[in-house]
């Protein structure tokens, strides 16, 4: 009866114990929490085309569902988007009209209620003064790709969209005028300011060049980091710590430790970190190893092999 009992208690205990466990794998209820919009406000009157959406992060929640129908959502005569999210913003560009816009934050296994709010877009085909914003490439982008694609949304009333390409000193390289919203363009190396207007013919007005995104294209490769520790030929007990020395511009290193100085075998053990030492996991004693770097740019350019260094754990 005795031993009944104990059993009992220990498979009660051992619940507890998987249920704490999983508690932080379990997604918080937030179906009763209540998103916070903070702009545009209910019933918001705008003679601009770009309208900025932004909410409050809701605790617990992973993405937000963001809508927009007009001219509501009980008669949609045409849904204009109907996105996730995991950013607290959006802005859309819309034709003048009315609107109504929902937005509810979600996790793997709840839903708040959605907040509905209602828009007024009055606006013109004048695209004078009007703001303009692009997409793709981010700003400040760096990469080892020659191929860019260029892109933004399309504005409402334009028909045409002009692009400008300068260098570091605002030398025009590219000025395009051109009818979609995306651009494939080959570049050379170096570093350019891009930026995007639209444009509507029949009344001869442009909106405002978006804010000019630098954008560097990068192909060479870069320099090697240096092993320092632990020193060539050493040995050591587990426990390991490996340390270099990095050049700069480097953002990375993977590490390549086999027992074979060729790294021409299968046993050969990767590790990437952004870090300049990483910590080994136990390895077999009385075994040579060897270790060697190779590293990684901003652009995604990588450098050659280091030099190969070595050791051997004793115990």
């Amino acid at each position: 009866m005795k031993c009944t009992k104990v059993v009992q208690r220990l498979t009660i205990l051992l619940l507890l114990i998987i249920l704490s466990s999983c508690s932080d794998l379990i997604d918080k209820n937030i179906s009763k929490s209540t998103l916070i919009i903070q702009s545009p406000p209910d019933n918001f009157t705008t003679n601009n085309f770009n309208v900025p959406f932004i909410w409050n992060a809701l605790d617990g929640a992973d993405n937000y569902h963001f809508q927009i129908a007009k001219p509501n959502f009980d008669s949609i005569q045409q849904l204009i988007l109907d996105t996730i999210t995991t950013a607290t913003q959006y802005t859309a560009a819309l034709l003048s009209g009315i609107y109504q816009w929902r937005i509810s934050a979600e996790n793997g296994s709840s839903t708040t209620a959605f907040i509905t709010r209602r828009l007024n877009v009055d606006t013109n085909s004048n695209l004078s003064g009007q703001l303009f914003i692009v997409t793709a490439p981010s700003a400040n982008f760096i990469t080892n790709n020659a191929i860019i694609n260029f892109s933004w949304q399309a504005f409402p009333s334009a028909n045409l969209y002009e692009f400008t390409l300068t260098d570091q000193n605002n030398n025009t390289l590219q000025d395009k005028i051109i009818p979609s919203t995306v651009l494939i363009d080959t570049l050379t190396s170096g570093s350019f300011y891009w930026a995007v207007r639209a444009l509507n013919t029949s009344n001869n007005t442009t909106t405002q060049y978006s804010t000019a995104r630098l954008l560097t294209i990068n192909t060479t490769t870069p320099a090697v980091s240096t092993p320092l520790s632990p020193p060539n030929n050493s040995i050591d007990t587990n426990g390991i710590i490996l340390t270099w020395q990095r050049p700069s511009g480097i953002v990375g290193d993977s590490i390549i430790v086999s027992n074979d100085s060729t790294f021409q075998n299968n046993n050969l053990n990767y590790y990437t970190t952004g870090s300049s030492s990483y910590l080994l996991p136990p390895l077999s004693l009385n075994v040579k190893y060897f270790w060697r770097l190779r590293s990684q740019d901003a652009a995604g350019n990588l450098s050659v092999y280091s030099a190969v260094y070595s050791f051997t754990v004793n115990h």
